[in-house]
């Protein structure tokens, strides 16, 4: 059986991101820094949780909910409830961590799995709360809400497709990073 270090693949001259790799992975960038203040100043009720201490900071929700009177946000269901979560305690700390690497312009297929499994995420659970959205004729919330899925769905076609890419290209690569090992 052969097994192949994409580690060294990725390191190599074999595998090399494309410019247009680079732009998409600058979008991205941008998107999880402007998706974490959208997550944290409007989305989630931070400073309701905290008790109003950081009123300062509810300022921004407060104004959106006032003018647009979102549903999503709005009205409690436990659907909601978990998503809400998922976004405290999934989606924040990776869009900290993903905006980090991709800073660092990472070729890494860690990260490209990651920000996959991700993007099938944002897209199912926005897909969901645009149905709501379109049940209750909010289409300029939807507008907004747009954005996040679609971003998300093109995220989860690039890196899925970099990813098999990659593994082609770990399939065709030179000998010397391949090495045959027993079963």
């Amino acid at each position: 059986m052969k097994v192949v270090s994409l580690r060294r693949i990725y390191s190599s001259e074999i595998y090399k991101l494309p410019t247009t790799r680079l732009h998409m992975d600058t979008l991205y960038y941008y998107y999880f820094v402007s998706h974490l203040a959208a997550a944290l100043f409007v989305d989630l009720p931070i400073t309701e949780w905290l008790g109003g201490s950081l009123s300062c900071l509810s300022g921004l929700r407060r104004f959106y909910l006032s003018t647009y009177e979102d549903p999503i946000l709005l009205i409690p269901a436990p659907w909601k409830t978990a998503l809400f979560s998922s976004e405290l305690f999934f989606q924040v700390p990776f869009f900290i961590w993903v905006s980090l690497r991709l800073r660092k312009k990472a070729r890494d297929p860690v990260l490209w799995v990651a920000i996959l499994i991700y993007g099938v995420h944002a897209f199912t659970t926005t897909w969901c709360c645009m149905f709501e959205l379109f049940a209750e004729k909010k289409w300029m919330i939807m507008s907004f809400y747009f954005p996040y899925l679609a971003i998300p769905l093109w995220m989860a076609i690039d890196m899925g497709g970099r990813l098999v890419k990659s593994c082609h290209a770990a399939k065709s690569g030179p000998s010397s990073t391949i090495t045959s090992k027993s079963d």
